[in-house]
């Protein structure tokens, strides 16, 4: 009998214990992700940029991406290959930017295979079928217009 009470008492604090643990890591598991969630537009961008796109000013040069994070840019007969992703932080590509979710600044950070050499532009939808893309830095006044098919 002696045995059996302490075996119980054993086992519910054992049991407690666990308890309060798996409830405490599940709570702050929640605040975690909601602190660092995405906003919807950036998923959303995620979903629309897949596909082929092609320059509005020149069809022959296109950039495909895929859902897996690879970017193909054919630019006058040559490819180049890049992964990428949509993101909102600062700084980028050593450059401080707008973060802004109520305006939806969101930005395209492309890195070449080798990872020596980063593009990154700041991305607006005009429409789930028009995208302009603006690079980040000196040369932000070259927005280029992509057109999907």
């Amino acid at each position: 009998m002696k045995y059996n009470k302490l075996f119980f008492i054993i086992s519910a604090a054992v049991f407690t214990i666990t308890y309060v643990a798996f409830v405490y890591s599940n709570i702050n598991k929640n605040k975690l992700n909601s602190a660092f969630q995405e906003p919807q537009y950036i998923l959303e961008a995620r979903k629309n940029i897949v596909g082929v796109w092609y320059e509005e000013d020149n069809p022959k040069n296109w950039v495909e991406y895929t859902i897996g994070g690879t970017e193909l840019i054919h630019k006058d007969g040559d490819d180049s290959k890049f992964r990428y992703k949509i993101v909102n932080t600062t700084p980028l590509c050593d450059e401080e930017v707008e973060v802004d979710i109520n305006k939806e600044t969101m930005y395209l950070q492309s890195t070449y295979e080798d990872d020596k050499f980063e593009l990154c532009r700041e991305i607006i939808f005009i429409d789930k079928k028009q995208l302009n893309l603006a690079p980040v830095g000196m040369y932000n006044n070259r927005v280029r217009v992509y057109i999907k098919n």
